[in-house]
């Protein structure tokens, strides 16, 4: 199996979803690739059992692959604070990779958030220093960039 910038997903492995803010999804899509010569009958879950922040939201176009065949399904990442994962398996009729087995891992981060409103700025010039008030919004991340 592999994703969309083909890279393999092996089964028993684990595909990182990498850090993702809270708010925000991505979703990643999969290519299943039947490399033997008889035909392979996959059982994709129509949904994520207690998946969390992981929802398929895009199914397999077959779930009978010809030999050389492929079809690709679409997962969701919508993370929750924190580290996110989820144990996902699909059957088929390969006889060395039944259930075919992945982790997904992720973590979700806080975005970050622009101050409302910058006042009372004091440049001095040549000095390197500014300095003013920043008018926080209330709630949510309390992170800055400058």
């Amino acid at each position: 199996m592999r994703t969309s910038n083909s890279a393999n997903v092996a089964d028993a492995s684990t595909f990182s979803f990498g850090s993702v803010n809270v708010g925000s999804t991505l979703d990643v899509q999969f290519t299943i690739t039947n490399d033997a010569a008889a035909t392979n009958n996959l059982t994709i879950p129509a949904s994520l059992t207690a998946g969390g922040a992981y929802s398929i939201v895009a199914q397999p176009t077959s779930t009978s692959l010809a030999a050389g065949a492929s079809t690709n399904f679409t997962v969701r990442f919508t993370p929750v604070s924190g580290a996110n994962s989820y144990s996902f398996s699909f059957a088929n009729n390969d006889s060395n990779e039944n259930p075919y087995d992945i982790t997904f891992s992720g973590t979700g981060v806080p975005a970050c958030v622009a101050p409302n409103a910058v006042t009372n700025i004091t440049l001095t010039p040549g000095a390197g220093i500014i300095s003013g008030v920043i008018d926080a919004p209330t709630g949510g991340a309390t992170g800055y960039l400058v």
